[in-house]
């Protein structure tokens, strides 16, 4: 077995790969290669995530700017336009008009105050929103020569032979050019009987959900057009109300509220707001501002309440992506195709090179190459004074380093767009 050992080292080729400087050489191209290979599987996977389509009409981004879009029109028809008179004054409460403008907020969709009301700015629609009651219509829209079409029939006619990949609401029913996506949602949502009816709807995933929107007694207001989690606005105050022991947002109502002295000391918690007093076996509820309560009741349970399904069969909307932003946007999504499919490719190139050069370096940091030395492959040294394992928890060090500054520039690249 030496012998052979003697022979194979003799060969030029073995004394170029087993040189000092080509193990350091190897090393350095190792750690490199493996940073670029995460740093390109990260780009890959953060790109592939909505690279499933070659257009964008069909991708996740469009997808979901086309859901908000439409749930933001529909919470407008129910939230906004059915509250304003002719002169665009809102009738309802402050409170409901500052729950719409923070919804309009917290999604950062855009608006502008004007002396006609608020007014919707959107960049990537053409878009028409507006809700029909006893005969008369209110409506917003950013299409050019609108007031020239007499009636809204005859406005969504010119809109629909004036723009493609458009979605239409209207009557509760969801109508659009697109072609069905053969792929079925469901969709659950509540109605005004929230405890016993539930409604359930079927579309396709690339079309929207009807939805629906209802109020109750309490001053509550939800709305149910796409989001999972029904958006809830208060035409009163939203904080919780001391007074009556309202917590609107929870849906609670408590009562009988208790004073100090009344309140046992022993008591530990039983589960969230809810007390236990182990001496008196009574349960105490405890709001949010230190206020202690002897009962706690669900509103739905209460005997006086009521809700009511609003009459959204006047609500039309209609959007369509304008012909520039879609031309852009075609771009810079088959752009960012290209950077998936490059980033694909440098996987692949340095997967390879660094699956070698580990090879190589395992079979080069085992072998000894003193002469003296017989059992030349059971030598776990490299470079002849630093263990192999310190090299490789190098490199293991370099891998993560690659991992987190490509998720953390993602990270930032996200942030600034």
């Amino acid at each position: 077995m030496a012998t052979k050992s003697r022979k194979f080292e003799q060969a030029e080729w073995f004394k170029i790969f087993s040189a000092k400087k080509m193990r350091i050489i190897a090393f350095v191209l190792a750690c490199v290669i493996a940073g670029g290979f995460c740093l390109s599987l990260v780009l890959y996977a953060n790109s592939h995530a909505d690279s499933s389509s070659k257009s964008y009409l069909k991708s996740e981004s469009y997808k979901l700017a086309s859901n908000e879009m439409y749930e933001e029109l529909c919470v407008t028809a129910s939230a906004y336009l059915r509250y304003v008179d002719e002169d665009r004054n809102y009738t309802q409460s402050r409170h409901l008009l500052n729950d719409y403008l923070n919804y309009l907020d917290y999604n950062r969709y855009k608006y502008k105050k004007t002396e006609s009301g608020i007014q919707l700015i959107d960049s990537q629609f053409d878009y028409y929103v507006g809700i029909t009651q006893n005969g008369e219509t209110r409506y917003l829209s950013n299409i050019k020569d609108i007031e020239n079409y007499d009636s809204e029939t005859d406005k969504i006619k010119a809109f629909k032979s004036s723009h493609k990949n458009y979605i239409l609401r209207r009557d509760n029913e969801v109508m659009s050019d697109k072609t069905s996506s053969g792929q079925i949602v469901d969709y659950y949502y509540n109605t005004a009987e929230y405890q016993d009816n539930v409604t359930e709807e079927f579309y396709a995933d690339n079309l929207v959900p009807v939805g629906g929107s209802y109020y109750d007694n309490y001053g509550r207001y939800f709305y149910n057009y796409g989001n999972y989690d029904p958006i809830a606005f208060y035409n009163v105050d939203s904080r919780y109300n001391v007074i009556k022991g309202l917590d609107l947002k929870n849906g609670l109502k408590y009562s009988d509220r208790l004073e100090d002295e009344e309140i046992d000391d022993d008591y530990d918690t039983d589960d969230g707001n809810e007390y236990y007093d182990y001496d008196n076996g009574i349960y105490y509820y405890e709001d949010d501002y230190g206020n202690t309560w002897a009962k706690c009741e669900n509103l739905y349970d209460l005997p006086d309440y009521k809700a009511t399904d609003n009459d959204d069969s006047g609500i039309t909307v209609f959007f369509a992506p304008k012909a520039e932003k879609l031309t852009a946007m075609e771009k810079e999504y088959t752009e960012a195709l290209n950077d998936m499919y490059r980033a694909k490719l440098f996987v692949i190139v340095f997967g390879v090179i660094e699956f070698m050069l580990v090879c190589y370096l395992l079979l080069i940091c085992a072998y000894n190459a003193e002469p003296e030395s017989v059992e030349r492959w059971k030598q776990g040294n490299f470079l002849k004074k630093v263990p192999t394992e310190v090299y490789l928890i190098l490199m293991a060090l370099a891998i993560t380093f690659a991992f987190v500054f490509g998720a953390c520039w993602n990270y930032y690249v996200s942030i600034t767009k």
